[in-house]
């Protein structure tokens, strides 16, 4: 398997578990529930991720947790049920060699499982703002092994008080390289995705590349761990 499409799976796995469950029963159920708020809701999550004194951005827009528009600065990647969709900039669209939707449905609950067991040092840090409104803080490590790489990482998320999460920061460690991701969370009803009208464009064009910047709520996280030229680059 090619790192390219290493870190875009790992990027699509762990579009559906930005938060994990602290291990504080009290702590355990109030993060559940945002998470689980947040996923069911559509929203759109705007990522920089800074390594080794390079930023990067990206924008991931959710749909479902099934239907999902991801863009950054190099590339697009559009994640739906009936198929995946890949273009650099603004080229043509291509499929990929790989059904992300259907490695998405296989490795989620891989990565639930794994995150849970790697959490510790869960605080309930409390009242909290954020944009001039209320929100709730909570803190906390993970540790864990995807397809092969070992990541950790120290989260703080805030809460709003529709319960939904509004910010997550993330600063962790992957193959020797630190990296710092900040998240904001925007809800709209209105966003939908669909596939594009692929065919009636260019098709012959080389593979996307995924960057340290290709971090779904945390190829946002995972990936954002990742340094560039070693395990996202192609």
């Amino acid at each position: 398997m090619s790192p390219t499409i290493r870190c875009a799976l790992s990027f699509l796995a762990l579009a559906a578990v930005t938060v994990a469950a602290p291990v504080r029963a009290d702590a355990r159920d109030a993060v559940l529930a945002a998470h689980r708020a947040t996923m069911d809701a559509r929203v759109r999550v705007e990522t920089v991720t800074s390594t080794g004194g390079q930023q990067a951005r990206s924008t991931v827009r959710y749909d479902t947790s099934q239907r999902v528009h991801l863009k950054t600065d190099q590339m697009e990647m559009i994640v739906l049920p009936e198929g995946t969709w890949m273009r650099n900039g603004d080229g043509g669209w291509m499929k990929p060699p790989f059904d992300a939707s259907a490695i998405v449905r296989q490795l989620v609950p891989e990565t639930v499982e794994q995150m849970q067991k790697g959490l510790s040092n869960v605080v309930d840090e409390g009242a909290a703002a954020f944009g001039g409104k209320p929100a709730h803080a909570y803190s906390f490590d993970v540790a864990m092994t995807m397809m092969g790489i070992s990541v950790t990482s120290h989260s703080r998320i805030l809460v709003g008080a529709d319960g939904r999460i509004v910010q997550a920061v993330t600063d962790g460690q992957a193959l020797g390289k630190k990296t710092h991701s900040e998240q904001t969370y925007h809800y709209d009803d209105a966003i939908r995705v669909v596939a594009p009208n692929w065919r009636r464009e260019v098709r012959a064009r080389p593979q996307p590349r995924l960057t340290t910047g290709s971090s779904f709520h945390q190829l946002e996280w995972y990936c954002g761990h990742l340094p560039a030229n070693e395990a996202c680059s192609g």
